[in-house]
């Protein structure tokens, strides 16, 4: 019995260590920023000592899914605490259709805190 409550302890702690990746898959954020490009939006998850904001990058994520076309966004990975850039060039999207995704970003972004929205910018923005 004590093997199996031993097992059972090691399982749960193992399975509380694995990180939410928000439903995206792994080729979503494997692209490389063009250095040089203007985003159309720019959603930069920021830190002040203790990670970004897991939950908002979730909601991202679910917002892409919601769209029938491939809006996967470049990454720019700037921090230690794995800060990052999300860049959309939203090139899929009609004018519209842009303004109504632009709109939802920043609704998450004012929800949430230490996540901003940045458009027509480039991968590297840190800021105004």
């Amino acid at each position: 019995m004590r093997f199996t409550f031993a097992s059972l302890v090691f399982a749960v702690a193992a399975a509380g260590c694995a990180t939410d990746d928000g439903g995206r898959t792994g080729s979503e954020l494997q692209t490389s920023p063009d250095p040089t490009a203007t985003y159309r939006v720019v959603l930069q998850l920021s830190s002040a000592g203790s990670g970004i904001d897991h939950a908002a990058e979730s909601d991202v994520f679910a917002l892409i899914n919601r769209y029938d076309i491939d809006l996967s966004p470049d990454l720019h990975e700037w921090g230690l605490e794995g800060e990052r850039n999300l860049c959309f060039g939203l090139t899929g999207l009609n004018a519209e259709a842009q303004t109504i995704f632009v709109g939802k970003l920043d609704e998450i972004a004012q929800a949430r805190q230490l996540v901003f929205v940045y458009q027509n910018a480039r991968c590297d923005t840190f800021g105004e």
